[in-house]
């Protein structure tokens, strides 16, 4: 989920006071292994790394501009 504003002291538990949720897409073959990473970053952002077992990797945050993420 993606708040409504930048306020830290925000209840994040609460989906009512989020705007909306953040689906980040990323591309594998069908059947193909892959390994996602989760990291949340000291300014609470979130960074996704997406490691195929082909070796392409993707890395994306949830700080990158929307069109960037769909």
């Amino acid at each position: 989920f993606r708040s409504n504003s930048k306020d830290l002291k925000q209840d994040f538990a609460n989906v009512e006071k989020c705007t909306e949720i953040i689906r980040i897409p990323f591309e594998a073959k069908p059947n193909e292994t892959v390994r996602i990473s989760m990291n949340v970053l000291e300014d609470y952002n979130i960074r996704i790394t997406c490691r195929t077992e082909s070796g392409k990797v993707s890395v994306k945050s949830t700080s990158d501009k929307i069109s960037e993420l769909v």
